[in-house]
Formats: structure tokens, C-alpha cells, sequence
């Protein structure tokens, strides 16, 4: 199937919180309507049934199922898409494998690396880490909320921010002009992310109510 991005929020699943497949259907169910099925310490079976099990829940509140890494996975089970990695395949042969229809990001933490990622046929970008976070253990530095502006400022398609983004924050990434933010651990962690998922939203407004 074609599928476009949506704005706001993109929640991403986390199996230290709890059952993937849950997450997801969770956050579909709160109103998030774009999940990214990320599960690093899973084989490739047990994270391609889950796919495939959150796929047939999602398609019935038409949020959209993106695959964290595995190119493979998304296309057998129909995912919308894929999120890569710098050291993931390369979007080029993505996009190769998985067709114009698909929707495919790449983690970005400078402005050449954005813009490789649109030469290379990306649909969006994420960008960060934006603010410190633990989720992840790589090296890369935080960029914090200007670089997030002048990514921005730079990217001809949709940036994300990624990156230790909360409900206290998000106001700052909106106003960074961000077209969205991928959320990890302030969905899980206090164990109610619908209502996680509500704050954002009523912050999002918040935000657009003010700036209007």
C-alpha cells in the first residue's frame, strides 16, 4: 500500500517496558498514528511474528507499522516501512527492494548526513539525539534544540527529532519547526502510555493554539 507520514508523534516500541505487540496496539489505541516496531536484542523470527501481529491490529485504526533495521521483515510481512540506521543498508538499496510505496527514514546527526539521505530517496529524516537520553549507547553527541532548527531549516523532506524527547519538552521541538518526534522510554516508563500519548497530543495543541 502508498502511505504518506504523519505528523506528531512517533512512538516506538521497546521490549524493557513490556510485550512489543502491546506497546504497539496501546499506542494505536491512544490515538498514535505511526509506530516503529524496534526490538535490537530479538532474533529475526520472534521479531517477524511480532510484526506481523502488530500489522493486523494496526491496520484497523490505519496507523502506520514501521520497521526498525530489518529491510527483510517490512517487506514479507507488508510493513509501511523502515527506519535505518548509519550503519543499516543503504537507503538507495532500500528503496530498491521495498518500492516507491514505501516509507523510509534515516537517523541523522549532522547536515551531511541529511543530506545524503535525500539524495538517496529518504521520505524523512530523524535527527538527533536533540537531548541527552539512555535508551540508546552510542557515541554521538547531543545536538540539542539549534541544530535541530538548521536540520530543519536545511531538509527538504520531514525531519524527526529523535532523542530524549518528553511531554515537558516537545513544545521546543515543535518550535524548532520539527515535523514530528520518536518517543521511547516517556511512553513506557511510567506504565500508562495512552495517557502518555494524550499529553502529547494536548501539548501538541497547546502549541498550535499559541502560535497561531
Amino acid at each position: 500500500m502508498s502511505a504518506s507520514l504523519p505528523p506528531g508523534l512517533m512512538g516506538i516500541t521497546d521490549p524493557r517496558w513490556g510485550d512489543p505487540v502491546q506497546q504497539g496496539r496501546e499506542l494505536a489505541q491512544a490515538g498514535c498514528r505511526c509506530v516503529q516496531l524496534r526490538a535490537k536484542s530479538w532474533s529475526m523470527k520472534r521479531l517477524e511474528n511480532a510484526a506481523h501481529q502488530l500489522l493486523l491490529s494496526l491496520r484497523q485504526t490505519q496507523t502506520l507499522l514501521i520497521i526498525n533495521d530489518h529491510i527483510d521483515i517490512a517487506k514479507r510481512v507488508g510493513a509501511d516501512g523502515v527506519h535505518l540506521g548509519q550503519d543499516d543498508m543503504g537507503c538507495h538499496e532500500a528503496r530498491l527492494r521495498l518500492g516507491p510505496n514505501s516509507v523510509i527514514g534515516v537517523s541523522t546527526h549532522n547536515l551531511s548526513e541529511i543530506d545524503k539521505a535525500i539524495a538517496d530517496g529518504a521520505n524523512y529524516v530523524g535527527f538527533g539525539p536533540v537531548f541527552p537520553t539512555d535508551t540508546k549507547t552510542d557515541t554521538h553527541l547531543v545536538q540539542g534544540v539549534q541544530q535541530l532548527r538548521d536540520a530543519v531549516a536545511q531538509s527538504s523532506i520531514p525531519v524527526i527529532a529523535i532523542g530524549g524527547i518528553t511531554v515537558a519538552n516537545v513544545q521546543q521541538v515543535q518550535a524548532a519547526g520539527a515535523f514530528g518526534w520518536a518517543v521511547i522510554s516517556d511512553l513506557f516508563e511510567n506504565g500508562d502510555p495512552s495517557a502518555i500519548v494524550e499529553k502529547f497530543s494536548q501539548s501538541a495543541l497547546s502549541f498550535r493554539g499559541t502560535s497561531e
